[in-house]
């Protein structure tokens, strides 16, 4: 009776990791004329108030798939000691079925879900974020920050790379060569780049702006 309880809460952990994942999914790449519709046309909704606090809904979901998911990991084990008696086997097959079982219906199929509907994902998952996003209040917010301040503290400063800079001899007008004007070398940018180069004014490159694409209104 146990080992049939444990297997049961580990696949509602499962199907409820399944729809968080696809709910982040779709919010994340939830296109902006989308969002704007669905606050348009239903302003009192689920998913248009969702939709007016994006981030900390989204805090909430990655918090949530991560807690059903490690929920999951140790029923499966709970479980599998239960059965067998042996708790290093138990761990080494709880291991390999959770690996397999994770990677299909947390990794891969609920992102392809939202991914190719997210419109309609976060109108069908928006009563149940909300809710876990309620249950949680400010938590995801500290825990960001924290990791936000731990990854902050660990990365070394950005080594300054030497610079090569203008010479005073070459400071002057630029020379012409038939119809040609001559830079200096310093002043030669990467066809790669999108900034203006250092150097006197006259041999800075033109500003470039990228063409605009499409991106995730989340991100904008």
């Amino acid at each position: 009776m146990t080992t049939a309880v444990l297997v049961l809460a580990a696949v509602v952990f499962l199907c409820t990791a399944f729809v968080l994942t696809a709910a982040e999914t779709g919010l994340t790449y939830l296109p902006r004329a989308d969002a704007e519709t669905i606050v348009r046309e239903d302003p009192g909704s689920a998913a248009a108030r969702l939709l007016a606090t994006p981030t900390a809904h989204l805090h909430a979901l990655r918090f949530w798939t991560v807690w059903f998911e490690t929920a999951s990991a140790v029923a499966v084990a709970l479980a599998m000691f239960h059965g067998l008696g042996d708790v290093w086997l138990a761990g080494l097959l709880a291991t390999v079925v959770m690996a397999a079982v994770g990677f299909v219906l947390t990794g891969v199929s609920p992102r392809q879900v939202g991914r190719s509907n997210p419109a309609g994902t976060v109108r069908f998952t928006s009563g149940l974020v909300r809710v876990l996003r309620a249950v949680l209040g400010p938590v995801p917010g500290l825990l960001v920050r924290l990791g936000s301040s731990v990854a902050g503290a660990g990365t070394p400063p950005p080594a300054s790379s030497p610079r090569r800079s203008c010479s005073s001899s070459s400071t002057a007008p630029p020379t012409r060569t038939s119809s040609r004007t001559t830079r200096p070398s310093c002043c030669t940018r990467s066809s790669t780049s999108t900034t203006r180069t250092s150097g006197p004014s006259w041999c800075r490159a033109p500003t470039w702006s990228p063409s605009t694409t499409t991106t995730p209104w989340t991100t904008r």
